[in-house]
């Protein structure tokens, strides 16, 4: 997993705060992975604990822009919010089980 850090002006102060951004995985979806941030600071110090935590979370399909995928994310108040959609995997029809097709 990677993730990137916004922290604009913020990180101009004392006690750093940043938005973090990384990925999810996703179970059932058409893509593997849910790009996801945090919708607002957290402190900087817990980002490894943050990583640590995305590792282990596992959300089902569909999942939809703004759709909060944990709420108050290790007692910082801010929430893990999906930024991209990611549809449910549609399964291929495997024809080795339908019956024969009879010419008429």
């Amino acid at each position: 997993f990677t993730y990137s850090i916004n922290c604009g002006m913020s990180c101009l102060g004392i006690g750093l705060s940043v938005l973090t951004d990384t990925s999810v995985k996703v179970d059932g979806g058409a893509l593997p992975l849910v790009s996801v941030k945090t919708d607002n600071p957290i402190p900087k110090q817990l980002i490894p604990q943050l990583m640590e935590y995305v590792k282990s979370l596992t959300v089902t399909a569909p999942v939809a822009v703004g759709q909060v995928l944990a709420r108050d994310v290790l007692g910082t108040g801010a929430n893990l919010v999906a930024t991209r959609e990611v549809s449910i995997q549609k399964t291929s029809v495997d024809t080795a089980l339908l019956p024969p097709v009879r010419s008429v």
